[in-house]
This record gives structure tokens, C-alpha cells and sequence, in this order.
């Protein structure tokens, strides 16, 4: 992982890069997965937005929302997703330790659910 500040540390952009090691990996992994499945909350889903709103010209996309207990839980068919999640989650916990540990005083506590999203025209 390469982190950095963007342009004046005031700004309080930062960036870090390479945070999750082979990312064509996980979205293979999770295509394979759950590809064209029906089942759940285990799919792609037509994306949404505000109050769970279907919203076409703001977000036209699918995406798979996987939280820890979705991931732990999940069917022998899907055992995939958990190390999807893992995958994901690890590295992406470890930049926001990171983040908190700059002497800002917070703690973000930002890891509710990862969110996977795919444009709708490489569905078709």
C-alpha cells in the first residue's frame, strides 16, 4: 500500500494506492460467484439511491451489496463471497487505520457494507 497526501496536506485529500492486491482476482472470484444467480441477496441487483429508489438516469447499474454477516452466513453455493469480502475488507480496514492513526483524534468506523457495482452494459 502507497499512501500520500494530494496536493497541501490542509486540503486533507489522501490517497493510497495499491491498497487491494490483485483486484482483477475478486472480480473474477465474485463473477464467478454469483454470475447469473437468482438466489437472494446473493445477485447483481439493479442499483439504487436515497430511499432505496430506482433512479435510471442517476445510476444505471447493478451491484451486490456483502456485509460480514451476508458473507459468514452465505450458502455452500456462494462460499465464494466470503473471501471476496475478505479480500476487500482486510486491506481497505488496514488504509482506514492508517487514516485514523494521523493524529486526527476520530475514528471513522466506515466498514458497514462493501458494495460491488457493475455497469449495466456489460450485463447485456
Amino acid at each position: 500500500m502507497q499512501a500520500q497526501y494530494i496536493f497541501d496536506p490542509r486540503v486533507g485529500i489522501f490517497l493510497y494506492q495499491n491498497a487491494v492486491p490483485n483486484p482483477g482476482e475478486i472480480i473474477e472470484q465474485l463473477e464467478s460467484t454469483i454470475g447469473n444467480s437468482t438466489t437472494g441477496r446473493y445477485k447483481w441487483s439493479q442499483a439504487t439511491v436515497g430511499n432505496l429508489e430506482t433512479i435510471n438516469s442517476y445510476r444505471e447499474c447493478f451491484d451486490c451489496k456483502i456485509n460480514a454477516s451476508l458473507a459468514d452466513n452465505a450458502p455452500d453455493d456462494f462460499f465464494g463471497i466470503k473471501s471476496v469480502y475478505e479480500n476487500t475488507v482486510k486491506p481497505l480496514k488496514e488504509c482506514l487505520y492508517d487514516y485514523e492513526s494521523m493524529e486526527l483524534e476520530i475514528s471513522l468506523n466506515l466498514m458497514q457494507i462493501m458494495v460491488f457495482r457493475i455497469l449495466q452494459q456489460y450485463l447485456l
